[in-house]
């Protein structure tokens, strides 16, 4: 295709490139999921039945959706269960303190009517 300045255009030629590149970037984001879903849920299963009062742990958001984790998301966890603030806290540190990953992990204490208990996925249970 030839514009007004006389360059020419492969049309079919630049969307197979625009199509390679985002397989290429969709892999990349796949490839950070799994390894972002493989280390928390190896922490998770190690820590989490040090803490009795935490009976279940759930992943949700953009970790969830296959090729939806950017390099800027985070993993996020809610944890159900009766914790005070220290053991919050102290949960927070001993889960998510080891992994050393190139992601962020969002832990938060599920409310009791929340709805990541339906959309989210449960990571263990201890109780």
């Amino acid at each position: 295709m030839s514009g007004d300045s006389g360059v020419t255009f492969d049309v079919a030629a630049c969307r197979a490139h625009l199509r390679a590149r985002q397989e290429q970037e969709y892999q990349v984001r796949e490839t950070r999921r799994q390894a972002a879903l493989q280390a928390v849920r190896a922490a998770a299963c190690a820590v989490l039945p040090r803490f009795p009062h935490v009976r279940r742990a759930y992943l949700f958001g953009s970790v969830l959706r296959p090729g939806g984790m950017r390099s800027t998301s985070d993993v996020d966890v809610a944890v159900e269960g009766e914790l005070g603030a220290e053991e919050y806290f102290a949960l927070c540190i001993t889960c998510i303190a080891p992994l050393k990953t190139s992601f962020s992990v969002l832990l938060r204490s599920l409310g009791t009517n929340s709805p990541i208990r339906l959309a989210g996925t449960p990571i263990c249970c201890t109780g």
